[in-house]
């Protein structure tokens, strides 16, 4: 029994799942309340959970590739065409079939139209399978003459009619509690109150949402109507309640400019509301959350079209996980993208003309960066005292003579790959100008066009006359020599131009993209975009520092608390595994710490759980630059969670909900030698110094910040069953 006990908690966190989904929800334990709640009329409870209880079936029995867990797969809609049934019929035999059957088709219909939307359509399907099943099947149940209404469930009215005497509520806000209670087919004030204190519960951002999203669709249609005493008691409004969610903080990361898009989603959606309620009123066709699916599905679409910042990319368990991981690593990898080249040189380089540049970088080229080395230290004071600005750059660009190509620093210079991939259009033969004169002509000059293993091409241009030393059709390793750097085509001066473009047409429309792995005035960047004037200086990974990163899949990694104010010494052990998706992480029984290594940085990405010695490691050192140098600078910025917990930590959620910098908690550190680095971690007015000891061998020996501070005891591999070697992280 006990190695079965896995295998049904497995089960049963995937139906509770299907009931938390109805509110856009991805919790086991908020299904396991709207389970409850649902049962408050057995009738419609039981309907529900014999649906979604023979989906599972079917799915198992089918072997079908199905994640119920999945928050893409929408599996509420069997739970839905379940509890609408029982709502409309008394559970009968043939009520029975009619619950299996029309759950399985509900989803299959789920499966095929979220494998539909997301291939075309790049959007998800929501409840849509179930108002076109349940709306079906309602149509044609009129012709079984044995389907009866079901009885009132009589401890259900009682309770409800007299908690609305004994709290005598406000219109608006009893309407409210229907809304919400409604919404999983209970349409009394004690469901729709338990689901508002589980949803306040859980997500201080939903709640908010929620309210907001009731209050505003129900007085646009009151004031459309003149009735806002009756519009607030219609059943249908928690449409208004379920598109706020989904475009407030689901699918949208929670913003004000993501709830001035709610809001305008819920004003129009008075108006579908009030057409689908004509469809019932004329045909008898009941649309159920229609207007909540149609308004929201052109919504994400146009958003998705419009390549929306503020979209949700990753789907985690609550709008404030999502709100902190979007804050957080926005700041962290804002020079981010896909599209990350490495620097086509070595040694210092000065950004000549960057992205949007003064002069030739403009419009559908301005995505673009050109670099020359710039050397002003050996020039006489005499030289300098009347230069400023680009004329001080221009003649730092050669040693003696301004008409002599080598005399320029940059001329011959070595150009490297900046990424991997296939070499497709090369051009070698064109001459190098003369220092002031350019080829209008042929404006790129020599050139490489390399098409990236990533889906996009980079051009690099005005390489010297026959110094290209690949061909078309070769494969290049980014690190790979491709020529010399020259001044052919439109360069006044020799340097070294580089575009990323959407195809290979030579001087094509470029994208944007970025750079990684370099250093600014000895500052560490991993992934940027470089400003016109800075001088960059490519990292090159320590195969030692490399080393001291790696840790071992399956070792275990035991600390003790040598914090001055503890008195007994508390033993924490980590240990390092992966999850479904090959992500490895530090685990305890409290959360999980994923970490990853970049071409030259090792990264502590994201926690979750509820560990406090997990977030203090990510707090004292969220990344580390694979490369020591004296004095060697970096920057990050870290979630609210690393520093406070409970109430404290709500509270800042919510008001960043409004304003994404308030809370901030800036990280800076340094290395204070080759194995020791220090730093303080600021939030607020607060400041914390911290300190973080590398191994000589392998791994972290200690993590400190202020008084507090663990020590490494003891770390042991244990090889995984399936493997005889202990693979480590590369």
């Amino acid at each position: 029994m006990r190695n079965r006990y896995p295998q049904i908690k497995k089960h049963c966190c995937a139906i509770l799942k299907s009931y938390s989904e109805i509110i856009l929800f991805d919790s086991s334990i908020v299904g396991f309340f709207l389970l409850l709640v649902t049962f408050l009329n057995p009738n419609i409870g039981l309907s529900g959970l014999i649906a979604i209880i023979a989906a599972y079936i079917f799915a198992c029995i089918t072997k079908m590739n199905v994640n119920f867990t999945s928050p893409n797969v929408f599996t509420c809609n069997t739970v839905l065409v379940g509890l609408s049934i029982g709502y409309f019929y008394e559970l009968t035999w043939l009520v029975l079939f009619l619950v299996i059957c029309s759950g399985i088709f509900s989803f299959i219909a789920t499966a095929a139209c979220a494998n539909f939307f997301s291939k075309y359509l790049s959007i998800t399907t929501l409840s849509l399978p179930f108002v076109v099943i349940s709306s079906s099947a309602y149509f044609e149940s009129h012709g079984y003459l044995l389907l009866q209404p079901p009885e009132i469930f009589k401890y259900e009215a009682i309770l409800s009619s007299a908690l609305n005497n004994y709290l005598a509520l406000p219109s608006w806000l009893y309407g409210f509690f229907l809304a919400l209670g409604t919404i999983v087919f209970t349409s009394n004030l004690l469901g729709g109150m338990i689901v508002a204190i589980v949803l306040a519960f859980y997500s201080r951002i939903l709640f908010f949402l929620a309210l907001f999203g009731y209050l505003l669709g129900s007085t646009v249609a009151g004031l459309l109507t003149n009735s806002l005493e009756v519009t607030y008691l219609h059943l249908s409004n928690f449409n208004y309640i379920l598109v706020a969610i989904a475009l407030g903080g689901i699918f949208c990361v929670p913003s004000p400019k993501s709830l001035l898009i709610a809001s305008l989603a819920i004003m129009i959606s008075t108006f579908v509301l009030h057409i689908t309620d004509l469809m019932q009123v004329d045909y008898g066709i009941i649309s159920f959350n229609l207007a909540f699916n149609i308004v929201t599905l052109f919504f994400l679409y146009l958003l998705k079209m419009l390549e929306f910042p503020l979209l949700n990319q990753i789907s985690l368990s609550t709008p404030e996980a999502t709100l902190d991981y979007y804050i957080c690593n926005g700041k962290r990898f804002e020079g981010g993208g896909q599209r990350r080249l490495k620097l086509p040189f070595s040694g210092a380089w000065l950004v000549w003309q960057g992205i949007d540049g003064p002069w030739t970088h403009k419009g559908c080229w301005k995505y673009a960066f050109d670099f020359v080395i710039c050397k002003t230290d050996h020039l006489q004071p005499e030289e300098t005292q009347n230069l400023v600005g680009y004329e001080l750059v221009n003649r730092g660009l050669y040693k003696n003579n301004i008409n002599n190509l080598n005399d320029y620093y940059a001329f011959k210079q070595k150009v490297f790959s900046p990424d991997k991939g296939r070499i497709v259009h090369v051009v070698f033969h064109l001459p190098d100008n003369k220092p002031g004169i350019v080829d209008r002509e042929n404006n790129w000059g020599n050139l490489i066009i390399l098409e990236s293993g990533s889906g996009y091409f980079i051009e690099i241009s005005h390489f010297a006359q026959n110094s290209i030393v690949v061909k078309v059709g070769d494969w290049v390793a980014a690190g790979d020599l491709l020529g010399l750097c020259g001044n052919s085509g439109y360069s006044p001066r020799p340097h070294i131009h580089i575009q990323v473009q959407p195809n290979d047409a030579i001087g094509a429309t470029t994208i944007a993209f970025c750079f990684q792995g370099y250093a600014v005035n000895n500052n560490f960047i991993n992934a940027g975009v470089p400003e016109t004037g800075q001088i960059l200086t490519p990292i090159t990974m320590e195969s030692k520092l490399d080393g001291k990163t790696n840790l071992g899949f399956q070792q275990t990694l035991r600390f003790i608390d040598k914090s001055n104010t503890n008195t007994t010494e508390e033993n924490i052990v980590f240990k390092v595994d992966m999850n479904e998706s090959s992500e490895f992480y530090l685990g305890s029984k409290q959360g999980r710490l994923y970490f990853g290594k970049e071409s030259h940085c090792f990264y502590f990405y994201r926690m979750e759980g509820h560990d406090p010695w997990l977030s203090f490691i990510f707090a004292a050192l969220p990344h580390i630059p694979l490369s020591y140098s004296a004095d060697m600078t970096w920057q990050d910025n870290l979630p609210i969670t690393c520093l406070k917990q409970g109430f404290i930590k709500h509270w800042y959620h919510f008001i960043q909900m409004f304003n994404h910098n308030f809370g901030e908690i800036r990280y800076n550190a340094h290395w204070e030698t080759p194995t020791i680095i220090k730093g303080s971690l600021a939030f607020g007015s607060q400041h914390y110094p911290i300190k973080v000891v590398l191994e000589d061998g392998c791994g972290f020996k200690s993590f400190q910040i202020g008084e507090k501070k663990i020590e490494r005891i003891e770390s042991i591999p244990e090889p995984h069953p399936a493997d005889k070697g202990n693979p480590v992280l590369h």
